[in-house]
């Protein structure tokens, strides 16, 4: 009866081993997915960040486009009212004379 006293003893004790692996291993497989969530989570704040400052970074470019561009058009516009002023009279006398010079 020794023995099979033993093989239930071993048997027993193998069933608890079993039983304490499993356990532990579905405590390894929580922390796991514990650990995966944090991460995303973290992943997530980062790509969010990342994309604000490329869009901040953009809209300063674009910004300072426009303001390049605003610039050369006022450049642009003054010389184009610089030259009409320069012409002006002389236009102005040429339609004049034009008009009175018709029979």
């Amino acid at each position: 009866m020794d023995i099979i006293a033993e093989i239930l003893e071993v048997d027993r004790a193998a069933e608890e081993a079993l039983e304490n692996a499993r356990a532990e291993k579905q405590e390894m497989i929580s922390e796991a997915e514990a650990e995966l969530g944090k991460l995303t989570g973290e992943a997530e704040k980062e790509l969010e960040e990342y994309k604000a400052s490329k869009y901040k970074e953009l809209e300063d470019e674009c910004s300072k486009k426009i303001a390049e561009i605003d610039s050369d058009s006022q450049k642009e516009k003054q010389a184009l009212e610089k030259a009409f002023a320069e012409k002006r009279n002389t236009w102005e006398e040429g339609i004049f004379s034009r008009i009175t010079a018709m029979p």
